[in-house]
Formats: structure tokens, sequence, C-alpha cells
């Protein structure tokens, strides 16, 4: 009976240890709850800056930061495009001008990428979104995704394999 329990607390714990987690948190004035957005409406993404660690630059990053918001709000509007921009102000004016309907503006805060599978250090990912009214600027909503990769890696893992689940879980609920 006791060798039962002993495995089952470790397959438990080998169950928790594989899996990825990720928070979302509402800032600012979009705490509280944000509007719904209008569906199939037409949305810019910028394409942020690369993320980093320390001193070392994710080259890459900032794109695959925004294809994942690609295809996280595609499922809702049509179209949804990459911007290259300076900053949000500049894609906003951007983005306005080709008539799009929303502007989601990522920023990158932190990104780390370690060799989880032999030093047990999990990757991480912490990106600030703030969505715009693209004629207007106005801010619709902000938010804070953060994640973190499972412990229990075989090698492979990077972190922009954190960012789809996430990122649909917002998308979803802004519709």
């Amino acid at each position: 009976m006791r060798r039962i329990a002993v495995i089952l607390v470790v397959a438990v714990l080998a169950a928790f240890g594989c899996m990825a987690t990720h928070q979302m948190k509402r800032v600012g004035a979009a705490a509280g709850a944000s509007r719904k957005l209008e569906a199939g409406a037409a949305i810019a993404v910028l394409v942020p800056a690369n993320g980093r660690y320390e001193n070392k630059v994710y080259s890459g990053s900032g794109q695959a930061t925004a294809q994942s918001l690609v295809a996280a709000f595609a499922q809702h509007a049509e179209p949804v495009d990459p911007i290259n921009a300076r900053d949000c102000n500049d894609a906003q004016q951007k983005a306005a001008e080709k008539n799009y309907a929303y502007l989601i503006c990522p920023t990158i805060l932190h990104w780390e990428d370690r060799a989880t599978e032999w030093s047990g250090i999990s990757d991480k990912i912490e990106v600030r979104i703030q969505l715009r009214d693209a004629r207007s600027g106005s801010v619709v909503d902000t938010v804070i995704i953060a994640g973190q990769s499972k412990w229990a890696s075989f090698g492979g893992d990077h972190p922009q394999e954190l960012l789809a689940k996430p990122f649909d879980r917002y998308a979803v609920s802004l519709y």
C-alpha cells in the first residue's frame, strides 16, 4: 500500500513538472473588465523590439511574438497583419491610414531561454500587450502575460512556445 502511495506521489509531481504555466493580468483602467471587440474587424499587430535577458538579445523574438498574436486573433478578425513601426504611436498612425479597427502593441518585458533539460531552470517570458482603437488611439485594454516552461524537459523547448496558449486565451476573452 505504501509503495502505491509513493508511486502515485511521484507520478503527480512528474505530471506537474511537465506543464508550462501562464498568467494573465489586466492592468490600469482595464483591470476590471475590457469591452468586447467587433468580430471580424481588421487588426494590425506591431512587431515589437526583440526580447532580452541580461545582456543577451534574442534575435527573432519580436517577430515570433507578433506572429503568435496574429495567429491568435486571426480566429476572430480579418485581416490580422503584422506592422513594422518605430513605436506604438507610429504604428497607430499607420494602422489608422490603412483603416484597421484595432492595433495591438506588444512589448517584450522578459525573454529568457534556458537549457532547461540539463540546468533545471525554466524558460520565462513576460509580454505587455496594449490594445488600441486604431482610429482614435484610445487604449481599449492592457494586459501582462507571463509564462514559464516546464522544468522536466528533454530539450528543444523555447520561450516562443509559451506564447500561443495565453495569446489564444486573451483573444477569446475579448470577443
